[in-house]
């Protein structure tokens, strides 16, 4: 448990200094379904999207304006 939280706050951290408004992020939302968001801002730990989605996780990012990420290896 303790990793996966370790794990979780350093693809946060990582997010937060490479996340900038405007960017596409594509996310991995329950039941695996993939989805498209237009980064807005950080509620906390929490990334928020231009229409209001807000418990997107840094750990559930796959791309980043295209391209392949993994920001818990940054």
């Amino acid at each position: 448990m303790e990793k996966q939280k370790g794990t979780w706050r350093n693809a946060t951290d990582n997010a937060k200094r490479i996340l900038r408004r405007g960017d596409r992020i594509r996310c991995t939302r329950c039941g695996g379904i993939k989805r498209t968001y237009t980064f807005e801002c950080w509620d906390g730990y929490w990334i928020m999207s231009k229409s209001g989605i807000d418990d997107l996780a840094a750990t559930n990012i796959d791309m980043l304006n295209g391209k392949p990420v993994d920001f818990s290896v940054c």
